[in-house]
């Protein structure tokens, strides 16, 4: 017992010194930095996380465990990865969900994630390297941008066009306009007018839709001046005078 008690010591002793050791430099961070941070603003997550430099990096690394579940609760944040460089240096890497659509409302892109978190309502500043990777809707009222997330409905409805639409044109050369909740327009290429209408029968319009372009009659489209597919049993096609 007297010699497992003196090897207990030896091992505390031990311990203690490791802790005291990782408290002393190198081991007290020097430089710490936020990466990934964008629709969140970096200056928010570093105000979250409080002051790293001078502390323990053990103790620097517990202190952004603990904090970053405030870094979740915005709803940009998909994942947050706390890193340690031995050994002064640790880094806080946000990563975000990617812009899917962007809503042009009120002369303002508003981004928004697949699942519908709305990147960008409290920071306006967008990069328009993200706007030319997303598919544009216009018309939407700037009211509908009020919260975290868009509403499920209108979510949900766009979903259902953009996955009908890109059975027909499987490039993002389109554009949708809104009009009210159950009318749409789609521009494709910018120009061409697609009248959607109601969201009803909307496969049975995309296969009209899609036999149409097909047809000699779509073969110069500077002729149509739009193409209504308001009801769902024909296409309607105006020319141009």
């Amino acid at each position: 017992m007297k010699k497992y008690g003196w090897w207990g010591l030896l091992v505390i002793a031990s311990a203690a010194l490791g802790v005291f050791l990782l408290c002393r430099p190198p081991f007290v961070v020097t430089h710490s930095r936020v990466v990934g941070a964008y629709y969140l603003p970096q200056r928010d997550v570093e105000n979250m996380l409080g002051r790293l430099t001078g502390r323990p990096i053990w103790i620097a690394w517990l202190k952004c465990q603990v904090r970053k579940r405030s870094i979740f609760k915005h709803p940009q944040v998909e994942d947050v990865d706390v890193r340690v460089q031995f050994p002064d240096h640790i880094a806080v890497e946000v990563k975000e969900y990617k812009p899917w659509i962007s809503f042009l409302a009120g002369g303002t892109h508003y981004m928004v994630a697949e699942n519908g978190c709305i990147l960008n309502r409290h920071d306006l500043q967008v990069r328009m390297s993200d706007v030319g990777d997303t598919l544009i809707i216009r018309g939407v009222p700037v009211s509908r941008f009020a919260q975290d997330s868009l509403d499920p409905y209108l979510l949900a409805d766009v979903k259902f066009i953009v996955e009908s639409i890109r059975q027909v044109i499987p490039t993002d050369r389109f554009q949708i306009e809104f009009l009210d909740d159950n009318h749409y327009i789609l521009y494709k290429d910018d120009t061409l007018p697609i009248k959607l209408g109601r969201l009803e029968e909307m496969n049975r319009k995309m296969k009209n839709l899609r036999r149409f372009l097909a047809s000699d009659a779509a073969s110069d489209p500077t002729k149509i001046e739009y193409i209504d597919l308001s009801m769902p049993d024909r296409v309607v096609v105006r020319e141009h005078l």
